[in-house]
């Protein structure tokens, strides 16, 4: 027999789900007959799958075995752990009760093995009290090679919320876009696009979904202008396929026809605003630093003081005064 203690994250929670999210390789007929058997228990009662948990409820597991995401570690175990913590520390840009703010840099995958998932799960497993069935996850995506502000929910109404936030637009997104060409005047974008799963990539298409982008250039040299994107949609790649689709593809963006440049694309998220404070899940407006790399691209495109004049001009309209470091 195994015993598991429930946590806030858990509480109200039905049997049955909470079960699924330990227990993912059981089937769930096999999860409702343990229970309607009396193999599955709560505080060592008889209960039926619907039956609502309780934090500090003591769950009581007959035949199935312990689930891997219950093994909760207590501290880093040797130095490449504290090396990965102090790695994740070093991006932190907001953090409270419901939610982590990261300046992800680019070509680090949100998902998978050695992934910013990975690093944010093992960071809240030793900052945040156990859960049976929660885990830290994304409230939205970028790609590998997108830097920028990434939203990770560190409870169950964060995640219920920050999901509801960003379906209802709640939430002003801003990137900055290194694009190929003469961007004169600010334009918006709006197109059907569709994603091709097998070739990985997102093109024009009747039936697809809508695509919403304000582009406004800040810089323009060389055949190449820096924007600030503002996008009202979320589709996958939208930046990418809509520069392409407007005759203004990433720099550096080969997989959509953006000219060939030394270490890839620059698109980074800069920015993210809640339009209002809502259900008590308030986080100011949050500002990402342009990493090192892209700064120094753009140094040499535009020269040290153009950037730092463009960047505080956006920076003073994103941002309210009292927000600013």
């Amino acid at each position: 027999m195994s015993i598991y203690y429930t946590g806030k994250d858990d509480n109200n929670r039905r049997l049955d789900r909470v079960l699924r999210k330990m227990f993912p390789q059981a089937g769930l007929s096999h999860i409702f007959h343990l229970i309607r058997k009396g193999s599955i228990r709560i505080n060592n009662k008889k209960v039926r799958p619907d039956t609502r948990i309780c934090e500090g409820d003591e769950i009581n597991v007959h035949g199935l075995p312990s689930p891997a995401l219950y093994k909760k570690s207590t501290k880093p175990q040797n130095k490449n752990n504290f090396s990965e913590f102090s790695r994740l520390r070093k991006m932190i840009i907001f953090e409270n009760e419901h939610l982590l703010a990261l300046n992800k840099p680019g070509g680090l995958l949100v998902h998978g093995a050695g992934s910013l998932d990975e690093l944010v799960r093992d960071y809240w497993s030793i900052n945040s009290s156990p859960s049976l069935s929660f885990r830290p996850g994304p409230a939205h995506r970028l790609d590998r090679n997108t830097s920028g502000l990434i939203l990770y929910s560190l409870s169950l109404s964060g995640a219920r919320n920050l999901s509801l936030f960003f379906r209802q637009g709640s939430i002003d997104k801003y990137y900055l876009a290194l694009l190929d060409g003469k961007l004169n005047k600010e334009e918006s974008w709006i197109d059907r696009i569709e994603r091709n799963s097998q070739h990985k990539r997102s093109f024009a298409s009747s039936s697809g979904k809508t695509a919403a982008t304000a582009v406004r250039p800040l810089l323009s040299r060389k055949g190449k202008t820096l924007a600030l994107c503002a996008i009202t949609t979320g589709r996958t790649h939208q930046i990418r396929a809509q520069g392409m689709l407007h005759g203004h593809p990433l720099s550096g963006d080969i997989k959509y026809q953006g000219s060939n440049i030394l270490g890839g694309y620059l698109l980074h998220s800069i920015c993210l605003r809640l339009k209002e404070d809502k259900a008590g899940m308030f986080f100011p407006p949050l500002w990402a630093p342009l990493p090192v790399k892209a700064r120094r691209l753009l140094t040499s495109l535009f020269s040290t003081p153009l950037l730092m004049e463009a960047l505080e001009s956006i920076h003073e309209e994103l941002l309210p005064e009292e927000s600013r470091p």
